[in-house]
């Protein structure tokens, strides 16, 4: 009796060892997502590669996997110089972000299996920074780059981002499960650390609704009325008197797209219409 018993004890390690690893459920899945954008966290890192290889994905994992974590880059190039305590300010307000889900709804698309994830966010709202931001940047139109200027913003900003009240923010991800793997995949959920790096560092959309300041305001929305602005632009400077820039023609077109849109996917269309013209409108001065 003693004999079997053994066998069955040592036989049970080489079982579990040669055993394929469980396909990480949808929860686990997002969860392994916003732990890694979000923190960089490498347990969650390595459930990610373990996924990959699940599916087959042999080559590149990590190529796949490691630009998850979009708060890296900036922590390590603002290192050792003027930035450093921006650098200092993410580290420690990267512990404080979080997202969970707040809904799924499951259907069958073509056949795969397709869940929708909304999720809501935790980020830091620096919007109370603007101010100080634009002062400084009007200074420097002023007066020119000064090294003691820019470290007294950085200090500042740094300062405001570790005391930043947090703001929501909400998102949907759409994940498909692999037939073969069972394995969850989404396409759209690593956009949250494009997100998380615009609440952060929003400089770009600071820079772009400070330059806005300066044409008609048509949606409110600073992209889309410097594009707005740059059309008007372009079809006074083609005479004869061009049609589109009577009875606001223009405008009313813009205002019933971005109907329904959000700032963000308003903003989104807008850009894309935005650099679209221009190549259009260089391809013309080439021709």
């Amino acid at each position: 009796m003693l004999k079997p018993v053994l066998i069955l004890l040592l036989g049970a390690p080489l079982t579990a060892v040669a055993a394929q690893p469980a396909a990480l459920s949808l929860e686990d899945t997002f969860d392994a997502y916003v732990q890694v954008i979000l923190h960089g966290n490498e347990a969650s890192r390595e459930a990610l590669r373990k996924r990959n290889l699940l599916r087959g994905i042999n080559d590149g994992t990590d190529v796949i996997v490691a630009p998850l974590d979009v708060l890296q880059l900036p922590k390590a190039a603002f290192n050792g110089t003027a930035m450093e305590p921006v650098s200092r300010a993410l580290e420690m307000r990267q512990k404080t972000l979080s997202c969970t889900i707040t809904h799924i709804t499951r259907e069958t698309v073509d056949a795969m299996l397709q869940a929708n994830v909304a999720y809501r966010c935790a980020f830091p709202d620096l919007s109370g920074f603007f101010a100080t931001y634009r002062n400084a940047q009007k200074r420097r139109a002023v007066v020119g780059d000064d090294p003691e200027d820019a470290k007294a913003l950085f200090v500042s900003f740094a300062n405001a981002l570790r005391d930043a009240p947090d703001r929501s923010h909400q998102g949907r991800a759409v994940f498909l499960q692999m037939p073969d793997s069972g394995t969850w995949e989404s396409t759209n959920l690593p956009l949250l650390g494009l997100a998380l790096l615009q609440r952060v560092m929003p400089f770009d959309a600071w820079n772009t609704r400070i330059e806005a300041e300066s044409v008609p305001t048509v949606t409110g929305i600073p992209t889309c009325d410097l594009m707005m602005a740059a059309q008007l632009g372009f079809h006074a400077r083609h005479p004869p008197q061009s049609p589109f820039l009577s009875n606001g023609m223009l405008q009313r077109n813009l205002l019933k797209r971005v109907e329904g849109m959000s700032d963000e996917e308003a903003a989104r269309d807008c850009q894309i219409t935005h650099d679209r013209n221009r190549e259009l409108w260089n391809r013309e001065k080439t021709d």
